[in-house]
Formats: C-alpha cells, sequence, structure tokens
C-alpha cells in the first residue's frame, strides 16, 4: 500500500507539473501571435499552425527573440525547425 500511495503522489506532481509548463507554453504562443501579427501584419498567420506544434515554453521564448530581428519567411524556416525537432523529443 505505501508504494501504491507513493507513486499516485509522484504521478501527482509530475501532472502539476506538465501542466504548469503547457500553461507557460500557452501563454508564450499567444503573445508570439501578438507581436507577430503586429511586426508582420496578417500574414502572420502562416506562423499559427507551426506554433501550435511547439511544446516547449523554452523554444517558445526562443523563437521570441528570433521575430524581433528575423524577416516573416526567415522566421517561418527557423520555426518549422523548431516544430520539427519538438516533435522528435
Amino acid at each position: 500500500r505505501g508504494w501504491t500511495k507513493e507513486w499516485f503522489e509522484q504521478g501527482r506532481a509530475e501532472g502539476i507539473e506538465q501542466g504548469i509548463e503547457q500553461g507557460r507554453a500557452e501563454s508564450e504562443r499567444r503573445g508570439l501571435r501578438r507581436l507577430a501579427t503586429v511586426r508582420f501584419g496578417e500574414s502572420a498567420r502562416r506562423l499559427d499552425p507551426l506554433l501550435d506544434e511547439v511544446r516547449s515554453a523554452a523554444t517558445l521564448v526562443e523563437i521570441g527573440e528570433w521575430l524581433m530581428v528575423d524577416a516573416l519567411d526567415q522566421l517561418i524556416t527557423k520555426v518549422e525547425a523548431a516544430a520539427a525537432d519538438d516533435r522528435v523529443r
């Protein structure tokens, strides 16, 4: 019984951690969409499906840095590669 409770608690803690990470990633994703739209206008919608594929909040933060300096086509190429990398993990 003790090990069952321990496994339950461990699973619960991991679930909470995953939920926090997913919330951070979703928040980053929304912010990136807003910034991209301000910078590139409606053409930035081309990024939407790619951003949906990126799961890591850290990767999304990195994409935000690219957003500041890259042209839209360069940004899309980098985000495609990042999304593919996130799918592999």
